[in-house]
């Protein structure tokens, strides 16, 4: 339940108002700010609730994360040229933002350094290697984006879940949710 609570947008606005701010919208997350947190009094119902939604959370950001690592160590592995090293880039490591398979030849050739006379291990300008990755990369992109929608409403409703412990009104409830 505490995790679902710390986790929640009541707390986030709370620590944004107490905390230190850095740079990019980051706030400092130290002890002296976490334990100023107001935990509400829970019923036991209450309290497995916002437990059971914060595992379910848990569960499918796992899922998410394997399939991210999945498809990274596909690139890795079928793209990057034989004793090339250089790691992905912020492009290659959010796929799912990929829209074609020319796209992610590109990046690929971005982020591997690839002179212009090198190749990708696997050639993206053939027709039927394309048709094969783009079909891998609209699975991969609807399971991330699927394993996405699910953790969104699932934190929707541990919000809402805190919002009632809180007896937070329409007006309060709006105020956070703009804030976060």
């Amino acid at each position: 339940m505490l995790v679902g609570c710390l986790n929640s947008n009541v707390a986030w606005y709370f620590l944004k108002s107490i905390a230190i701010g850095r740079s990019g919208g980051f706030i400092e997350c130290k002890p002296v700010y976490i334990n100023q947190i107001p935990i509400p009094t829970t019923s036991p119902e209450q309290k497995q609730t916002i437990a059971d939604l914060a595992e379910q959370c848990q569960t499918h950001a796992k899922t998410r994360y394997e399939l991210e690592q999945k498809v990274q160590r596909r690139f890795i592995e079928n793209l990057r040229p034989a004793n090339n090293h250089e790691p992905l880039n912020t492009k290659l490591t959010q796929w799912w933002k990929l829209s074609t398979v020319t796209e992610l030849a590109t990046k690929a050739r971005k982020a591997f350094k690839l002179k212009t006379s090198e190749r990708l291990k696997v050639d993206l300008t053939d027709p039927t290697l394309q048709d094969k990755w783009e079909k891998y990369l609209k699975k991969n992109t609807g399971e991330w984006q699927d394993a996405t929608n699910t953790i969104n409403g699932l934190e929707k409703q541990i919000n809402e879940a805190v919002y009632t412990l809180f007896k937070l009104t329409k007006e309060e409830i709006s105020l956070i949710e703009r804030s976060t």
